[in-house]
C-alpha cells in the first residue's frame, strides 16, 4: 500500500512567519497535532509538532503570570519552534517505510511530498493504525 492512500491530502499548513500563536490556534481549532510548515514561496521548511509548541505555552498553564519575557515568545514566528529540515516522504513510497521512518524518527506524522519536493499531504500515525484496524477486521 503506498503512502498516498493513506495520506490526507492538501492539509492545512502555517507560515514560518506566522505566530506560534497562530499555529497553536489552528492545532486547536482543528484537532491535530502536527503542522507543515512553508515558506513564502510554499516550499515545505519545517514541521512543527504539539510539543513544538507545548514548550511555549506550557509555562503559562504552570504559571498564569508569567514574566513579560515569556509573553514575548508568544508573538515569535514558527520558525523558531519548529524542526527543520522536515523529514518527509514520498508520494509513491510505501506505507510500511513511513511506519518504519517515524519509529526511528519518534515522530507522529510525516509531510507527504511528490517527485518535485512540493507538499501534498501529510501522513499521521492515525492514519497507519486505521489501516492496520481495517487489515485487522477484515
Amino acid at each position: 500500500m503506498q503512502v498516498s492512500e493513506l495520506m490526507t491530502a492538501d492539509p492545512i499548513v502555517v507560515s514560518s512567519d506566522d505566530s506560534i500563536v497562530t499555529a497553536i490556534d489552528l492545532m486547536h481549532e482543528h484537532n491535530i497535532r502536527h503542522l507543515p510548515v512553508i515558506d513564502d514561496e510554499g516550499t515545505l521548511v519545517g514541521m512543527l509538532s504539539d510539543r513544538d509548541a507545548r514548550s511555549v505555552y506550557l509555562p503559562y498553564l504552570r504559571e498564569p503570570e508569567a514574566p513579560e519575557g515569556g509573553r514575548r515568545r508568544l508573538g515569535e514566528p514558527v520558525l523558531t519552534f519548529m524542526t527543520s529540515p522536515p523529514i518527509a516522504v514520498d508520494i509513491e513510497s510505501d506505507a510500511s517505510l513511513a511506519a518504519e521512518m517515524m519509529i526511528e524518527h519518534r515522530v507522529g506524522s510525516l509531510p507527504v511530498v511528490d517527485a518535485d519536493g512540493a507538499l501534498v499531504g501529510i501522513l499521521s500515525y492515525v492514519d497507519l493504525l486505521r489501516h492496520y484496524a481495517r487489515l485487522s477486521a477484515d
